[in-house]
């Protein structure tokens, strides 16, 4: 019986984790996995020996202050250690290359699938990795060359969010109001992610509807302990991001997975981010790319605006009118959604599956 660790720590990442899951049991015969991650690697029969619900970090300062609840973690997964073959880490950088020393230093063969973005920020991780992993798995072309410059055999698996938007049937909510156009808000996964994004969408929302008597407002909602309600002009809908996202005209989301999501279902976005004083100023330093999104990141040009930090509310009302009413901003910007959907391919979590089978379970590829 083969023993595989699994470390999920976001909940994009606990679902891509899953797929992978389900795809090396049907590539490999005799595996048990446990790890930490969240509903969906429980609900595919992972053990997992810590829900990473309550381990959601942003930026450096949400490190440190849940430093000793991470130490505490680690001992827990490291006295469980014994009989792994393989661990497979799923992005979460902050804490998944530390955890992967230790595994290292066991005797255990390191997987990183859905590498860390460190070409954007923190560069100096490459070495850590190239130290500590047996093999990267990317799911972004141009990402291959940038490991390889380093000294890393990184290999370009598919992209998951490919698979999960195109070959998955998404289907718009129901009951949405006629003869309104739709603005989908979309502020991100983690609690304190949210706490920091929401209220400027709600303060856009708040100088739209006053302009625009044909709006409607969709917010997907994943933490709990948010108190926003229902009102008049909007709908609060418990996750299902995906399907807000397909209900809506145009979108203000949180940079991150979901800003390539939108740009594969074709919505005009504008995208918002803020940290905290002391990890912007940090990541201000290391930081070696001009966008945060990552359709303007793979495009290499300002294809969707940007607000990050200092978010000036009106200036963001503005641009969502233009998405709003000028059609040929949207489908100069839809243009080259498609070809970044072009540029990527799928079945990621197959592809890596095998991947994983033939080089470390010694058998060829039915």
């Amino acid at each position: 019986m083969n023993k595989i660790f699994i470390s999920a720590g976001e909940v994009s990442g606990d679902y891509h984790a899953a797929s992978l899951v389900r795809a090396l049991k049907a590539n490999i015969p005799d595996l048990t996995f446990w790890g930490i991650g969240r509903r969906k690697l429980r609900e595919e029969g992972v053990k997992i020996v810590a829900s990473m619900k309550n381990y959601d970090i942003v930026g450096l300062d949400g490190l440190i202050k849940k430093g000793p609840l991470f130490s505490e973690l680690t001992g827990r997964i490291l006295s469980l250690i014994n009989g792994t073959s393989v661990a497979v880490f799923v992005d979460y950088p902050g804490y998944n290359i530390l955890l992967a020393r230790y595994f290292k230093k066991r005797g255990v063969r390191n997987v990183y699938y859905i590498a860390p973005q460190i070409w954007g920020w923190w560069r100096f991780r490459a070495k850590l990795v190239k130290r500590y992993f047996d093999m990267v798995l990317v799911i972004y072309p141009f990402e291959v060359d940038f490991w390889k410059k380093r000294g890393v055999d990184a290999i370009y698996v598919g992209n998951p969010v490919y698979d999960s938007i195109l070959k998955e049937e998404i289907k718009p909510l129901s009951g949405i109001p006629e003869n309104k156009k739709i603005v989908g808000l979309l502020p991100g996964s983690r609690y304190s992610e949210v706490k920091r994004i929401l209220p400027y969408m709600m303060e856009v929302k708040k100088i739209l509807e006053k302009k625009h008597r044909d709006l409607f407002f969709i917010l997907s909602l994943v933490p709990d302990g948010i108190g926003v309600q229902d009102d008049d002009n909007l709908w609060v809908v418990r996750g299902r991001g995906k399907s807000v996202m397909k209900s809506s005209d145009v979108l203000i989301v949180a940079s991150g997975t979901a800003t390539l999501e939108g740009a594969l279902l074709e919505k005009p976005m504008v995208v918002l981010y803020e940290l905290s004083p002391l990890s912007y100023f940090i990541g201000g330093m290391v930081k070696r790319v001009d966008y945060l999104s990552l359709v303007n990141i793979m495009s290499n040009r300002e294809v969707v605006k940007e607000f990050i930090q200092k978010i000036d509310v009106s200036e963001v009302a503005h641009e969502v009118e233009k998405l709003l009413f000028d059609n040929d901003r949207v489908n100069t910007i839809k243009a080259e959604y498609k070809r970044i959907k072009n540029n990527l391919s799928g079945n990621a979590p197959e592809n890596a599956a095998r991947l994983i089978k033939r080089r470390f379970f010694n058998e060829k590829d039915d």
